[in-house]
């Protein structure tokens, strides 16, 4: 909550620290309050944070006993995720064209939040719930031996 009070506007800090209401131009998009490019550093910064605590639990964590071996192979794998990353943004860019965004207005602020940023993502989570409700019921489905 404190760390609010200084990426978000009309709070007590943003109000009486005028640097935060400054404006900054940041490449693509345009002029953003300090605020503001606080508030996506540390956005980004947790989620890489995240992304590098997953990894090292993935790497650490000891199989299972009496696990099978995946149902895909390596490649199907790896052309599942490009494909369920792929999906959302092209889905969300294609809806974006389809409601009158030009190409360049994807650079505009709003529109890269709404349609690069925030429906990717909505959809991307969709398609891993489905994912691993499909994933399971195949994994039930099968003969285990």
């Amino acid at each position: 909550m404190i760390w609010d009070w200084f990426t978000h506007a009309h709070t007590w800090v943003y109000e009486r620290w005028a640097w935060l209401g400054e404006t900054l131009d940041v490449p693509l998009v345009g002029p953003w309050s300090h605020s503001k490019v606080l508030q996506y550093a540390s956005t980004l910064t947790g989620l890489v944070a995240l992304a590098i605590w997953f990894a090292i639990w993935y790497r650490k964590a000891k199989p299972v006993a009496g696990t099978r071996k995946p149902a895909l192979n390596s490649a199907s794998r790896v052309a599942i995720a490009l494909g369920m990353l792929a999906l959302p943004w092209s889905a969300a860019i294609a809806l974006g064209l389809l409601q009158g965004h030009l190409p360049r207005e994807f650079l505009h602020q709003r529109v890269i939040g709404r349609y690069l940023v925030i429906l990717p993502i909505s959809l991307l989570s969709i398609e891993v719930v489905l994912y691993g409700v499909l994933f399971s019921q195949l994994q039930k489905s099968e003969p285990h031996f």
